[in-house]
């Protein structure tokens, strides 16, 4: 009783409201799950399927017309300059043979629309246009995000995922994360950095001795730049797999696209001071996948792909790419990414709402580790030590149950409101 009563002491400086004081324990069978709704989370709101599914055949009808582009036969369609489409029974015999000419450089490129307008759409991005290109000049198994919402990707890569949609969807998901967390100013700043110290290193070697002074400092340097373009990389990695999952594609794949480097392996030695090693990329890449709440950001992209309309493919003015074009140009892309910590928390407060109390207690425990000054967690976890105290009556739950309260009542108060004040804001709310 004595153990009860320094519980319901606790909570009740927590908060009335959270009502956490562990009471009416005889209540076995069917145990309160207390939740103030401090945890926010994504727009869950569904869309009703059939409508969704109807949504989505009308969108595969537009892409279809995109594949006959690349056909042949009686009847084949021809994309304009303004980036519509017609059909050839509309033209001429000489109209003809001139728009197939036209229609030519589509071809190849239908699955890699698919796949990016998709991305684009179910993550909000499409407030403005995107350039995507197919680079067939060189042999290098590479992808790399460019100057002006360009995306490359070169033609041994395209041809090696031309039919797997999911493996092109975190190609495509990661090069557009360059572009929208802004890695590029970051690279270049970076880049531009490598090449003065080079110079350095190099007039260094024009004076006596000065090689022996220099160099390692130059070369510490250096390699500290070449890090924090590796960090970047793997920030790609781990936003790529939220913007594939949000469209719908299957997350695992990312790995099938890790493995195929790995095996090709000259891919990773030419790029080794430029990207972490992959054993390391496919370590960032599990661990990422085990904290997405892959359900969450699918129902947030649906929502995103069923009221946007396709959106229009048009030539490029240099004729050899494609712009994807939104039906109404808004202005700037505006993408906030989800910390690693908020998606632990995210999938743990899912758990916990799914009556899942082992799944949400692992969790919530990786989040506090993460960040120890974060009271959330601890809140959350005494809650759950309560719930499972009262439906096994373990007593080493209570304890459990007592230790996260302190923590929570402790850590609160390093925080810009207290416990009681942000459940009363999110109560006006």
């Amino acid at each position: 009783m004595k153990k009860l009563f320094v519980v319901f002491c606790l909570m009740s400086f927590l908060s009335t409201n959270t009502a956490v004081a562990i009471n009416d324990f005889g209540n076995i069978d069917k145990p309160e799950k207390k939740d103030p709704g401090i945890i926010k989370l994504p727009n869950k709101k569904e869309i009703d399927q059939k409508a969704f599914e109807q949504k989505m055949a009308k969108d595969e009808s537009e892409y279809q017309k995109i594949r006959m582009l690349s056909g042949n036969g009686n009847y084949m369609l021809y994309l304009e300059d303004n980036g519509l489409i017609k059909a050839n029974s509309e033209l001429t015999e000489e109209e003809k043979q001139e728009k197939e000419l036209k229609s030519s450089w589509i071809d190849g490129y239908y699955l890699f629309y698919k796949v990016a307008d998709k991305i684009i759409r179910a993550n909000d991005l499409d407030t403005q246009n995107w350039r995507f290109a197919i680079d067939n000049k060189t042999k290098e198994i590479n992808a790399y995000a460019t100057a002006a919402n360009l995306v490359v990707i070169n033609s041994s890569l395209a041809d090696t995922f031309y039919d797997n949609p999911d493996a092109l969807a975190w190609l495509i998901g990661h090069e557009l994360s360059h572009h929208i967390l802004g890695h590029l100013q970051k690279m270049t700043k970076a880049y531009d950095r490598i090449n003065k110290l080079e110079n350095g290193i190099i007039n260094s070697l024009m004076l006596p001795g000065a090689i022996l002074i220099f160099y390692p400092i130059y070369n510490a340097k250096q390699r500290a730049w070449y890090r924090r373009i590796r960090k970047l990389e793997l920030e790609a990695d781990t936003e790529g797999l939220s913007l594939m999952a949000r469209a719908g594609f299957d997350v695992d794949y990312a790995n099938d696209v890790m493995s195929t480097l790995t095996q090709l392996g000259e891919h990773e030695k030419f790029y080794k001071d430029t990207h972490p090693q992959n054993k390391k990329r496919i370590e960032n890449i599990n661990k990422q996948i085990a904290i997405l709440d892959v359900n969450a950001l699918k129902t947030e992209g649906e929502k995103n792909l069923y009221e946007k309309p396709v959106m229009k493919l048009k030539r490029s003015s240099d004729k050899k790419t494609i712009v994807l074009v939104p039906e109404k140009s808004r202005g700037s892309v505006h993408y906030s990414p989800v910390t690693e910590q908020q998606k632990i928390i995210y999938k743990a407060y899912s758990s916990y709402l799914n009556d899942d109390m082992t799944q949400s207690a692992k969790l919530f425990e990786q989040a506090y580790k993460a960040d120890k000054k974060n009271y959330i967690p601890c809140l959350y976890l005494s809650y759950i030590n309560e719930y499972n105290y009262k439906k096994y009556r373990d007593e080493k739950n209570l304890k459990q149950a007592v230790k996260w309260a302190k923590r929570a009542y402790r850590k609160h108060n390093t925080d810009k409101y207290t416990i009681k004040q942000k459940i009363e804001v999110e109560k006006i709310k």
